[in-house]
């Protein structure tokens, strides 16, 4: 696991991943997706009237984002 990073790693990692010599993937906690959403409703969902069709469009726009963005299948 790693925690801290240089920014000078990062760039030798990616030089790696160019010259096809190495390849990454990123494995993320369950519990991410769980604070991840927590953290978007508090930040948009808790201001205005909570009609279950705005709750129902959050949860399906949380869902596609987090597989499209966070969870990519490789």
């Amino acid at each position: 696991m790693i925690k801290n990073i240089k920014p000078h790693q990062v760039l030798a990692v990616n030089r790696g991943e160019q010259a096809k010599a190495l390849s990454v993937k990123i494995c993320l906690p369950d519990e991410l997706k769980q604070k991840l959403h927590l953290f978007i409703m508090n930040l948009f969902y808790s201001e205005g009237i909570n009609y279950p069709t705005r709750m129902h469009l959050f949860e399906k726009t949380f869902e596609e984002c987090y597989k499209k963005k966070c969870k990519k299948k490789i």
